[in-house]
């Protein structure tokens, strides 16, 4: 534990990062106003995205944490207390592998391992990652008290089992592997007593296994009335590509994936924030190599847990812990959020450890005595190794300009990483902006809009919204006496451009989910809800400016009319298609759609600074240049 504390203890962050910005920072049913029932009525998300995640014990734990311990927007707090559930999972762990048999040093060298690994880097300091942490005590705790009950037969350890279960199934949906873990360790380490008694085995176990039948039937159910769903109805292709592709292809690549998890847990020297599109490679032929390789590391693994399982049993069961518990996550069989995820390692990594550790013991017992010291190094020197990457990868975590620069670094064609990335160097619109600095954003959206034009389904348009307006920027230094010239008018050519492609590809897109929301019957009031989340506003009111910029306001105030069919309730698109009929002298329609805008919540600087000159406009009439007949725009 005090290796876990030295390995940490740079793990504090300056800014939420990733997730824990909209599910913790800025999510309202933390905040006191909201009653704590809610957060067992409503899905993960609170709104349409990952609408089939349900996890209320991990939203109340954050509630606490945002309000009774008063943490609020300092994440400091949140990396903390992640930290000491990370220390109690070191504990469960070193007390698991005494219960199960092992050596002190064996013990030690599991929990040590576990502590200071590369991988909790991607739980510890990532504040969402609770939900592992809370996990991973569940199912520690629930084998420790399946383990008790079988031994003592007191009901009192059936209770306490279905409602650490629960507690786990509350906290994160792979919870659920708890009942396949108890039946393996079972099998594995009392081999022979089935064999000699199975009824006697039998009867011992079925009440309790009976128990984890009602529990897991409860959380079903309650899950049910809460989502009307079982699983995730909507898993967007940016995130994870495999749900374009054909249940041949999905298999593969989850072997190659499993092959990856593994050998990235005996060699974490490079950890990704993200494996969004295009990261990882799709297996779409049996002759890939990278699934033989695999395919032979898994194999090899198998081999192993067979041939340990009469010398050294918790080999064994470490091994199939691993397995069972990476499984679900490998998108053999339903795709899941993301393709891969590092964070996704930190529980299997519990059974891992457990297998090298006894493998290692039962190695070293079979070493003359004077031979003490080789015991030691084989501790340390991994140990001292995966200290020195954790201390290293820590500081990555501790804002997201710097997160996603190393996830750029790391994954280079990842779209969502240069994307990201480019936002966070870009400076805000009432910032001064050096030309350099937006060339660089500029080249960062340019790779991601390459890149997302080879994605299935284009359904990752944002990077042609803020390119374009990157673009519009650019015009704007380029032409700083308001004039046309043929620099500017150059660069905003290139803005249109740009534009025009997201604008068709948003188009695309929406016929698409349309055709998902057919096939989603069980969720078509929320699929039905989808397509304003994704703000293709946002590509007609860019698209606007940069027509507007060109002298072409008919065509600018089409878009903006395209934008107020998608967002009818954004007041930007009302205020400037409304200037466009002030500068054509056309002061009813001015003051119709003023009328539509004031009338509407109006969120934006921008938009407030617009509607006050509107405002002035309307009442210095007569002095305004342009008279009646003029062009109409959008006309």
């Amino acid at each position: 534990m005090v290796l876990a504390v030295i390995a940490f203890h740079n793990a504090l962050p300056t800014e939420f990062v990733l997730d824990g910005v909209n599910l913790v920072r800025d999510n309202p049913r933390l905040h006191e106003t909201t009653a704590w029932a809610d957060l067992w009525q409503s899905n993960y998300w609170g709104g349409f995205s990952n609408a089939g995640l349900w996890r209320p014990l991990t939203m109340a734990v954050w509630r606490m944490e945002y309000g009774t311990l008063g943490f609020g927007d300092d994440p400091r707090g949140y990396v903390v207390v992640n930290l000491l559930l990370h220390l109690g999972v070191i504990l469960m762990l070193w007390l698991t592998a005494r219960r199960l048999g092992l050596g002190q040093w064996a013990s030690f060298t599991a929990a040590a391992w576990f502590a200071v690994h590369p991988v909790v880097t991607e739980i510890v300091p990532n504040i969402v990652g609770g939900a592992d942490l809370l996990v991973a005590l569940a199912l520690l705790l629930g084998f420790w008290a399946y383990r008790r009950y079988v031994q003592s037969g007191r009901p009192g350890w059936l209770l306490l089992l279905g409602g650490i279960w629960l507690a786990g199934l509350w906290s994160k949906e792979n919870a659920v592997i708890l009942p396949v873990l108890l039946l393996a360790a079972d099998l594995v380490l009392n081999v022979a007593d089935w064999r000699a008694a199975p009824r006697r085995m039998l009867q011992r176990r079925a009440l309790p296994f009976m128990v984890l039948a009602v529990v897991g039937a409860t959380w079903l159910g309650w899950r049910w009335t809460v989502l009307h769903a079982l699983g995730e109805p909507f898993t967007a292709a940016v995130n994870n590509p495999l749900v374009l592709e054909t249940a041949g292809v999905r298999m593969l690549t989850a072997v190659k994936l499993m092959g990856l998890y593994l050998g990235q847990a005996f060699w974490p020297v490079s950890l990704c924030a993200d494996y969004s599109f295009r990261t990882v490679d799709l297996v779409k032929a049996p002759a890939d190599t990278s699934l033989l390789a695999a395919a032979a590391g898994l194999l090899t693994v198998a081999v192993l847990a067979g041939w340990a399982q009469r010398r050294r049993p918790v080999v064994t069961l470490g091994l199939i812990f691993f397995g069972v518990a990476i499984f679900p996550l490998s998108n053999f069989f339903v795709p899941v959020g993301i393709i891969r995820a590092d964070r996704f390692l930190y529980i299997p990594l519990l059974g891992l450890m457990l297998a090298v550790a006894a493998g290692g013991e039962w190695c070293l017992e079979r070493l003359p005595r004077r031979a003490a010291v080789v015991r030691w190094l084989v501790l340390a020197l991994p140990l001292l190794g995966m200290l020195w990457l954790t201390i290293g990868r820590n500081p990555d975590w501790h804002n997201a300009r710097r997160l996603w620069r190393h996830t750029v670094m790391a994954a280079p064609d990842n779209v969502k990483a240069r994307h990201n990335l480019a936002l966070q160097r870009l400076p805000a619109p009432g910032d001064p902006a050096p030309a350099e600095d937006l060339l660089v954003v500029a080249r960062h959206l340019e790779h991601a809009v390459r890149v997302s034009r080879e994605l299935p389904g284009d359904e990752f348009f944002e990077p042609w919204v803020n390119l374009g307006n990157v673009y519009l920027r650019l015009a704007a230094l380029e032409m700083p006496d308001s004039r046309m010239n043929a620099a500017g008018t150059q660069r905003l050519e290139q803005a249109v451009a740009i534009l025009e492609e997201g604008v068709a590809r948003s188009q695309h897109r929406g016929r698409r989910y349309a055709s998902w929301q057919s096939a989603l019957t069980a969720r078509a009031e929320q699929l039905g809800e989808l397509r304003p989340e994704f703000g293709d506003a946002k590509l007609h009111l860019a698209l606007a400016s940069a027509l507007d910029a060109l002298g072409r306001p008919v065509e600018a105030g089409r878009q903006l009319r395209r934008a107020m069919a998608v967002e009818p309730a954004n007041p930007s698109p009302y205020l400037r298609l409304a200037l466009l009929y002030a500068r054509a002298g056309q002061r009813k329609d001015v003051e119709i759609l003023v009328g539509i805008a004031v009338r509407l919540p109006i969120a934006s600087a921008e938009d407030r600074l617009l509607l006050n000159r509107l405002m002035t406009l309307l009442q210095q009439w007569p002095s305004m240049p342009g008279a009646p007949g003029s062009t109409n725009p959008g006309e």
